[in-house]
């Protein structure tokens, strides 16, 4: 097996760790509301889902010649709750940074 999805499971999360806080900043305007934080979080887990997971990593894998790429797009609810998941938790340390 090609150790291609691993690379792109490896690359996508440091692009998001930069991106999410920089979205919220500019987003919630100074504030860190818990409640205002946590939905942007939820948005935010959302956006990278449907850009990342459903049309860039199957595109990329294809392009890149993986044997066993999925078709674009790519819908899986599993996917779909971890990311948002991950939202929500992003926002929550957002705010709780304060």
């Amino acid at each position: 097996m090609s150790p291609t999805p691993w690379r792109t499971h490896k690359y996508r999360p440091g692009a998001a760790c930069f991106a999410g806080p920089a979205a919220g900043a500019a987003t919630a305007a100074g504030t860190r509301d818990l409640a205002r934080t946590t939905a942007l979080g939820l948005g935010y887990g959302v956006v990278l889902w449907a850009v990342l997971a459903v049309l860039v990593m199957p595109v990329w894998l294809q392009a890149v010649g993986f044997g066993g790429a999925p078709s674009v797009p790519t819908v899986s609810v599993p996917s779909l709750v971890g990311h948002v998941v991950y939202g929500a938790v992003t926002g929550v340390v957002y705010a709780a940074l304060d």
